[in-house]
């Protein structure tokens, strides 16, 4: 499961090397350029005020069913930068499949992506959903 950008999932040789097989976009550019990649686009506006329990659950469901059907091939989720909305789905992802809090899908994710920033709104609906999964 890797996080990027969108310069990093428009790059055919970065997503062909990571045996990227699908790829959750969470930006509002919804374009889809690799005809041999499943895609699922789930548009979310970096806002505070914006709700994430649809894009997690759809997400959730799009990242389950890859594995599932494609076990050795790689899912990316990516927004613009690849700081705030891919990381809260992952964070969230990380979260109930691990069974971990957000505290720790956070501390999994900085290891590999330093940069990894969700906005407080999305901080705050991480951390209210985080009982739900443990």
């Amino acid at each position: 499961l890797f996080i990027g950008n969108r310069a990093q999932a428009t790059n055919w040789d970065l997503v062909s090397s990571l045996n990227i097989k699908y790829i959750v976009n969470a930006s509002r550019d919804g374009s889809s350029p690799f005809p041999s990649i499943q895609y699922f686009t789930c548009p979310i506006t970096d806002t505070e005020k914006t709700d994430l329990s649809e894009a997690c659950r759809l997400s959730w469901d799009f990242i389950e069913s890859a594995y599932q059907h494609s076990p050795a091939g790689a899912v990316l989720v990516h927004c613009a930068s690849g700081i705030s909305r891919s990381v809260a789905l992952v964070a969230h992802y990380l979260m109930r499949k691990e069974c971990i809090s957000y505290d720790e899908s956070m501390r999994r994710i900085r290891i590999k992506h330093p940069a990894a920033a969700p906005n407080a709104g999305f901080t705050l609906q991480l951390r209210l959903l985080e009982a739900s999964f443990r």
